[in-house]
């Protein structure tokens, strides 16, 4: 059964499971009750949705980092609602490429919005590796 438990189990119950040590868990019961202890009555002490507005992008923080903390406190959300999360997300943007790419076309789930963020995060990465690279080039040659 504790083999079985982790296929049913996604987004941060799976990365809990993940995250166990290696055989601390001998049996059904005790993975059972880990779980509940972790998620069913920690529940208690979760956030309300509007509580996403609180998160904004730092000076200097990087899409991918803002992405990842956001999602982070996402996932501890009570009741989570989709155009809260939308909006909260678009209000602790700093303003940039993204954010008037999102003014422009404003996406309509949260799925949507992640994928758009995803996209830019690589464009993002493959602009940083294209100015890095020729000048360690430039360099070689020059030697």
């Amino acid at each position: 059964m504790c083999r079985a438990f982790p296929t049913n189990l996604r987004g941060s119950a799976r990365i809990w499971f993940n995250q166990l040590e290696t055989r601390s868990i001998d049996t059904f019961a005790q993975l059972s009750r880990a779980f509940i202890d972790n998620f069913i009555e920690g529940r208690r002490s979760a956030r309300p949705a509007n509580y996403l507005l609180n998160i904004r992008q730092r000076e200097g923080e990087s899409l991918r980092s803002y992405v990842q903390r956001f999602n982070k406190e996402a996932v501890q959300i009570d009741e989570p609602n989709e155009y809260v999360a939308l909006t909260s997300f678009n209000v602790g943007l700093r303003k940039g490429d993204f954010l008037f790419q999102l003014c422009k076309d404003p996406p309509r789930s949260m799925s949507e919005l992640m994928y758009e963020a995803q996209k830019f995060i690589n464009a993002e990465d493959a602009f940083e590796a294209r100015d890095e690279f020729p000048s360690e080039k430039r360099k070689e040659s020059e030697d």
